[in-house]
C-alpha cells in the first residue's frame, strides 16, 4: 500500500522525477515527460541525460552524475540549460542523490523548469550590467558567478565560466583563504545585509561591499550580490585630513599661547599644554574636569564676553582677570569667536607687561618730576645771573 501511495505521489507530482542508470532514463514521471514536450514512453529506456541536455552543459551534468554514481557525493543541487523535443532550449534546476537501483548505483531526482525565473533574473542583471557601481554575485562555495561591465572593466582577469573564488579573483598576489572582514560569508551565515572595506585590491583601489543574501523559492540562499563602491579618494581624503588635524593639533598643543574650547555653559571641550601651565594645572586633562567660571575674578565678565560673541560672532583684545588654580590673579588679553554652541578662545597672559607698563609710567613720572625740578633751578640761576648783571651795571658802583 506505502508503494501504490508513493508511486501515486509521483505520478501526479507537479515535480518532474528521474531515475538514471546506465546513462539512460530508467525511470521519468508524467510532469518531467510533459516539461520537455514528450511522453513517458518517449523518453524511458529510450533516451539519457545527454538527448535532452544543451551540448555546451552537457559536461557538467556527466560529470555531476559521475561523482555521485562513484560516490565522491552523495547529492547536488544545481542548474543547466536543457533542450525540448520542439528544439526549444530552456533552463532546469535539478536536485539529485546517489540510490541503489537493482542491485547497482544509479542516481534518483527531481527537476523543475526555471525558465520564468532565469528570464527575470536576466533582467536584473541587464538593469544591473549599467548602474555605475561594481556588482558582482557569488555563490556558497564563494565562486564568483557573475560581474556587470564596471567590475569587467577594473578586473579584466576575471574568467566567470571558470567560477573562480571571490578571495582569489580581486587581489594580487590571490588570497589563499577568505578575507577577515568578507561581509559576504556574514550575508550567507546570517541570511541579513553586511558591509565592510576592502584592502587595497589588484587595481590599487580600495571599495565598500554590501553584500546582500538573494534566496530561491525555497527560502535558500542561492547566491549573494555584493555592491562595490570605489571609495579610494575618499578614503585618501579622510587621510589628508586626519594627517592635517594632527599638524594642526600638534601646532595647537605646543602653541605658546593659551588655547581653548568650551561649551555656551562653561564646560571645557579642548585645552592646550600652555593654558594648563598658564593657570598652574598640572596637565590639560586636570584643567578640562574644571568649569571655565572658576577662571573668572568677575563672572559677570564672562556674560559680557558670551553676549558681545552672540552679537557679533567674534571678539578681539577683551581685557579680563582671571585666578589660577592656586588664587593668583592674572591679566589676560584674550580673543574669541562663536560656532554655534561651541566658543573658542586664544589666551594671552598680559601680567608681566602690565607689571611692567605700570613701572615705566612711574619711572617716567619721577623722571618728569626731576627735570621739572632741574629746568626750575635752571630758571632760578639764569634769573640770578641777570639780577648780579643789572646790579653791576648801575652808577656809582
Amino acid at each position: 500500500m506505502t508503494e501504490v501511495k508513493f508511486r501515486c505521489l509521483v505520478e501526479h507530482s507537479l515535480t518532474g522525477v528521474y531515475l538514471i542508470q546506465d546513462n539512460v532514463f530508467r525511470y521519468v514521471n508524467p510532469q518531467l515527460a510533459k516539461i520537455f514536450g514528450y511522453s513517458p514512453g518517449d523518453i524511458i529506456e529510450k533516451k539519457g541525460p545527454d538527448d535532452l541536455v544543451y551540448p555546451e552543459d552537457r559536461a557538467v551534468v556527466r560529470e555531476n552524475i559521475r561523482k555521485r554514481l562513484d560516490g565522491e557525493i552523495e547529492s547536488v543541487n544545481y542548474e543547466f540549460r536543457a533542450v525540448k523535443k520542439n528544439g526549444e532550449i530552456f533552463y532546469i534546476e535539478v536536485f539529485g542523490a546517489r540510490t541503489v537501483y537493482n542491485g547497482r548505483p544509479a542516481v534518483i531526482g527531481t527537476l523543475l523548469d526555471i525558465t520564468e525565473r532565469k528570464r527575470s533574473e536576466d533582467k536584473g542583471r541587464i538593469m544591473l550590467d549599467n548602474v555605475m557601481m561594481g556588482i558582482t554575485m557569488i555563490n556558497p562555495k564563494m565562486e564568483v558567478i557573475w560581474i556587470n561591465r564596471v567590475i569587467k572593466k577594473r578586473f579584466p582577469a576575471i574568467d566567470i565560466r571558470k567560477k573562480p573564488l571571490c578571495y582569489q579573483s580581486f587581489y594580487s598576489p590571490p588570497r589563499k583563504k577568505i578575507c577577515d572582514y568578507c561581509p559576504t560569508i556574514e550575508a550567507f551565515n546570517t541570511g541579513g545585509i553586511h558591509s565592510s572595506e576592502t584592502g587595497v585590491c589588484a587595481d590599487g583601489k580600495i571599495y565598500n561591499v554590501i553584500a546582500t543574501p538573494v534566496e530561491n523559492e525555497k527560502g535558500k540562499i542561492s547566491y549573494v550580490v555584493e555592491t562595490v563602491e570605489d571609495i579610494t579618494e575618499r578614503k585618501q581624503a579622510d587621510k589628508l585630513l586626519k594627517e592635517s588635524e594632527k599638524k594642526y593639533r600638534d601646532l595647537v598643543d605646543n602653541a605658546l599661547v593659551g588655547i581653548y574650547k568650551t561649551g555656551l555653559k562653561g564646560d571645557f571641550l579642548y585645552v592646550n599644554e600652555a593654558l594648563s601651565k598658564m593657570f598652574e594645572y598640572e596637565s590639560p586633562e586636570e584643567m578640562r574636569r574644571h568649569d571655565i567660571l572658576k577662571l573668572y575674578k568677575n563672572p559677570g565678565d564672562r556674560e559680557l564676553l558670551i553676549e558681545s560673541l552672540k552679537k557679533t560672532g567674534k571678539v578681539n583684545n577683551f581685557k579680563v582677570e582671571l585666578l589660577t588654580k592656586t588664587g593668583k590673579h592674572k591679566n589676560i588679553l584674550l580673543s574669541a569667536s562663536l560656532d554655534g554652541e561651541t566658543i573658542s578662545v586664544m589666551v594671552m597672559d598680559i601680567t608681566e607687561r602690565l607689571k611692567l607698563e605700570d613701572a615705566l609710567k612711574e619711572r617716567v613720572k619721577e623722571l618728569e618730576e626731576f627735570y621739572d625740578m632741574a629746568v626750575g633751578r635752571e630758571l632760578k640761576m639764569v634769573e640770578l645771573k641777570e639780577e648780579i648783571e643789572s646790579l653791576r651795571e648801575k652808577p656809582g658802583k
